[in-house]
């Protein structure tokens, strides 16, 4: 898709500014001779973390990760309306390298909540390596005066 195309998806997407919580937890991990307890260690449990969206930064305008193609990475069907969300990426199509992404769940100005599944080729020992991770993000509040990062 083109950056117009994305664009035109995010136009009526609204976020509200102020101090967000997103918590990231990968819930499946795929890999060719990976050690169990490196996939245990890979699916525990992750800190929350906390970041303030300014009102600048809350605008479609401003969300690079869907508006840009970023190095060698090319959304496809992506689509943002009605609270839900979908898409892929495709990052070094063709390469040994390649990653590809696909993303769907939902959104509202004061949370969203998706699951990710990325798959790359497994270095050495062919096959795929992939991963589901699961993201949710909400408003928590405000942001704290004199800072965008909150403890």
């Amino acid at each position: 898709m083109s950056r117009a195309e994305v664009a035109q998806q995010v136009a009526d997407v609204r976020v509200t500014p102020g101090l967000w919580e997103i918590r990231t937890a990968v819930s499946d991990v795929v890999a060719p001779e990976l050690p169990r307890e490196l996939a245990a260690r890979l699916r525990s449990p992750r800190p929350p973390i906390r970041h303030c969206i300014t009102p600048e930064q809350a605008q479609p305008a401003s969300f690079p990760a869907l508006l840009a193609r970023s190095g060698d990475c090319a959304v496809q069907d992506f689509s943002m309306t009605g609270g839900r969300m979908r898409g892929r990426m495709l990052c070094r199509a063709g390469t040994a390298r390649q990653v590809a992404a696909e993303m769907s769940g939902s959104y509202a100005p004061n949370a969203f909540n998706y699951r990710h599944r990325i798959e790359t080729p497994a270095p050495g020992v062919g096959g795929a390596i992939t991963l589901t991770v699961q993201t949710a993000g909400r408003r928590v509040g405000d942001c704290p005066a004199g800072g965008e990062q909150a403890p």
